[in-house]
C-alpha cells in the first residue's frame, strides 16, 4: 500500500459544493442543519483514524435522524460524483491525489474511482467527507468488503493514515516450471506489533493481491528473457544474478515493497532461474 497525503478539502467544502445542485428546499434545509455535526464527525474521524480506532465509530442509519442513509448516498451519487457538478470538482481533486494516478491500495492499476473507507451505507455521515474517500481502482473498490471491524487489528489499511513501507513485507517464491512463474505472499517483520502485522496480512488477502501480482509478473517475465539469455551465454549464472540484483536495488531506492521488488528478489535468489530457468524449452 502506498501512503497518500491527507486531502486539503473538508466536508464543509464538499457540502457547499453539493448544495449548489440540491433543488429540493426541504432537503437542502435539512442538510444545512446537520453541517455542524458533519464537521464534528470529521474531526472525530481524524482523531480515531490517527489512533487506528475507527472501529469505535458505530454504524448509523441516518444523520441525526434528519437526513436518511438513502439521502446521503443520493447526495454522493447525484451531487458529488456526478459529472458536471461542483461536487465533481472535489471528487476529481481527491482522486487526482493518487501518486502517478496509481491505486494506492494495490499499487498497480489506475485509480479511476473513489473508495469509501467507511462504507457510505453503514456510515452515511461520512458519505462526502474527503478524508473518508480514497483514490482506488475499480477492482480494489469492489474487492473491499463492507466490514465493520471490532478491533484495531481488523481495520483496513488507510492510505491517508497508515505507513507500511518502513520494512519489507511483500515476498515471492519462484515456481520452477516451464514457463517460470511466481507466488507472492505477505510476511511482515517480526519486530512489528501484532496489530500492524495483522492489518497488512488482511489487506493482502482481502484485495487478492497474490493473484494480481502473479498476473503482473507473468506478463513481465517474457520481456526479460532475451537479455537474460545473452547474459547467461556471456557471463554465466552469476552474471544473470548480478543483473537481477541491480534491477532489485534500483527499485529499493524508491520503496521497500512492490511486486517488482519481490519478483527480482526471488529471482536473484533462485539458482534454478539464474542457471536458465527462464529459457523456454
Amino acid at each position: 500500500m502506498r501512503k497518500l497525503a491527507l486531502p486539503n478539502l473538508t466536508v464543509s467544502d464538499a457540502l457547499t459544493a453539493c448544495l449548489a445542485h440540491v433543488g429540493d428546499a426541504d432537503r437542502a434545509t435539512r442538510l444545512l442543519s446537520v453541517q455542524a455535526h458533519l464537521v464534528a464527525a470529521e474531526q472525530d474521524y481524524h482523531h480515531n483514524a490517527s489512533l487506528t480506532t475507527l472501529h469505535k465509530i458505530e454504524p448509523t442509519d441516518d444523520v441525526l435522524g434528519l437526513v436518511s442513509e438513502k439521502e446521503m448516498v443520493a447526495l454522493y451519487e447525484g451531487n458529488f460524483s456526478r459529472t458536471k457538478t461542483q461536487g465533481r470538482q472535489i471528487y476529481d481533486a481527491v482522486r487526482a491525489a493518487a501518486t502517478h494516478g496509481i491505486c494506492p491500495l494495490c499499487g498497480v492499476q489506475r485509480a479511476n474511482t473513489l473508495d469509501h473507507h467507511l462504507a457510505k451505507t453503514e456510515h452515511p455521515t461520512f458519505s462526502i467527507t474527503p478524508i473518508n474517500l480514497v483514490p482506488s481502482c475499480s477492482d480494489c473498490n469492489h474487492s473491499k468488503l463492507t466490514h465493520q471491524p471490532s478491533s484495531s487489528a481488523e481495520e483496513a489499511l488507510h492510505p491517508y493514515y497508515d505507513f507500511v513501507d518502513d520494512d519489507r513485507w511483500l515476498f515471492a517464491t519462484v515456481v520452477e516450471e516451464d514457463p517460470a512463474s511466481l507466488i507472492f505472499f505477505a510476511d511482515p517483520p517480526g519486530h512489528w506489533d501484532q496489530t500492524k502485522r495483522a492489518r497488512v496480512i488482511r489487506h493482502f488477502g482481502s484485495l487478492s493481491l497474490a493473484r494480481l501480482y502473479t498476473s503482473q509478473s507473468s506478463d513481465h517475465l517474457p520481456s526479460m528473457r532475451f537479455r537474460l539469455e545473452m547474459l547467461l551465454s556471456s557471463t554465466g549464472p552469476e552474471g544473470v544474478r548480478q543483473h537481477l540484483l541491480e534491477e532489485l536495488n534500483d527499485r529499493l531506492r524508491d520503496r521497500n515493497n512492490s511486486w517488482q521488488i519481490a519478483m527480482y528478489d526471488a529471482l536473484s535468489k533462485s539458482q534454478w532461474y539464474c542457471s536458465g530457468g527462464f529459457v523456454i524449452a
